[in-house]
Formats: C-alpha cells, structure tokens, sequence
C-alpha cells in the first residue's frame, strides 16, 4: 500500500503516537494500584481507548447539558440510520440490522438519556453508553470494559432506582486522554 506521507514523517507519526499512548498509560497507572497495572495496560488500547477518546469529546465539545445530549442522542440515531442504508459499510464494520436496531434510542430511550444525564454529567446508563459506542464496540466488550474500568475506580457506578447502572466519569479519562494528544501534538513541533 502506497501512503503519500514521505517515511522520515511516517516514522515520526508512529513515534509520537506511541508516546502519546505511554502518557495515556502513565497517567492511568498513577491512579490504579501496581497489581492492576497488566489490567490497565489492556485498556490503554483497544476499547478502554475507545471510552475514553467518548467521554473526552463530550468534554472537549462541551456537552454538559440536557439539550446537548439529547442532540448527541438524535445524531446518533440518524448516523445508525444512515448505516442501516448503506450494506457494504454494515458488512465493514460487521454489523447487521439487528445491531443496528438495538443501538437506536426510542423516543422513550431519549428521555431516559437525558434524565440519567442531568443527574450528574457525565452519568449515563451503562446500557445506553453501550448504545452510543455500538458502531465501534460490541455490547458485551463495552459492558465488559466499563467493568474493568468501575473495578479500577476509572469510572464510577451505582445502580438506579429502576436497577439500572448507571456510569460516570471522574475525569481521570478525560485528563488520560488529552495527555495522549497533548503529546503528539508537542512531539510534532
């Protein structure tokens, strides 16, 4: 495969995104005890990245209120739509219409998004962050993570009073993540 980045670039991009990772890791080690640092390392990639590049976009675009949530719920919606319309993507990604189906939020499912998130943003039913992450993570892996990552108190939880879970993040996520950034972009200059 032919990339249109000459290889000294290449190689640079490769390195600071490796040191971008370590930073990743470094700052979730500082906040986990050493016998769950093989744990942590399996999260710094993989799905555990994917949680927590979500959970810092919602920060970085400001998404802290009821009407922002509820948008990023319609939008997510109609990106399945969208998907549901397109078969060679749904093949790309592995994902059928059922899968799709169940990602979708109900008219019922937006109202619940909203209220689980007004309680303490950024909290949201782990069912339904599930939902936001299903074109990228299946349910089980993403409810599987969000385990390791309440064990690891790199997310938070407690169950509703409807018996849901919910799930918050504290930040050290967020903060994992723009460190991630910050080194690539400072390693570039």
């Amino acid at each position: 495969m032919k990339i249109d980045i000459d290889e000294d670039s290449q190689r640079s991009l490769i390195e600071r995104l490796h040191k971008g990772r370590l930073a990743f890791l470094n700052h979730i080690a500082t906040n986990i005890d050493e016998k769950s640092y093989k744990i942590a390392v399996g999260l710094s990639s993989g799905a555990g990245f994917i949680i927590a590049e979500f959970f810092y976009l919602l920060e970085l675009n400001g998404l802290r209120s009821p009407e922002g949530i509820l948008a990023l719920g319609e939008a997510h919606n109609a990106a399945l739509d969208a998907l549901a319309e397109d078969d060679s993507k749904k093949k790309r990604l592995d994902r059928n219409a059922g899968h799709i189906k169940s990602a979708r939020f109900s008219p019922k499912g937006l109202k619940k998004l909203v209220e689980n998130f007004k309680h303490r943003p950024p909290s949201f039913d782990q069912s339904d962050l599930s939902r936001l992450l299903a074109i990228q993570l299946s349910v089980e892996n993403c409810r599987r993570v969000i385990k390791a990552m309440v064990d690891l108190e790199l997310l938070e939880s407690w169950e509703s009073p409807y018996g849901s879970v919910i799930v918050y993040s504290p930040g050290v996520l967020e903060t994992a993540y723009g460190l991630y950034l910050n080194e690539i972009m400072e390693s570039e200059a």
